[in-house]
């Protein structure tokens, strides 16, 4: 059974630069410089859902 949107802790960076309609390179350049938050997970660069893509910083 797949997660609902509800369920999701994570969201990997083609997900948020879906959702915010960002580049994947200023999403990469956002993460480097802590801009937008990620915990990586093995190989895996993934941005908690708990942040909020939104917010003025952006």
């Amino acid at each position: 059974m797949t997660p609902t949107i509800q369920q999701r802790r994570y969201y990997s960076p083609k997900e948020i630069s879906a959702i915010t309609g960002l580049s994947m390179a200023t999403i990469s350049r956002r993460i480097k410089d802590g801009t937008i938050p990620a915990v990586r997970i093995g190989r895996r660069l993934l941005i908690p859902a708990s942040w909020d893509p939104f917010q003025k910083q952006i």
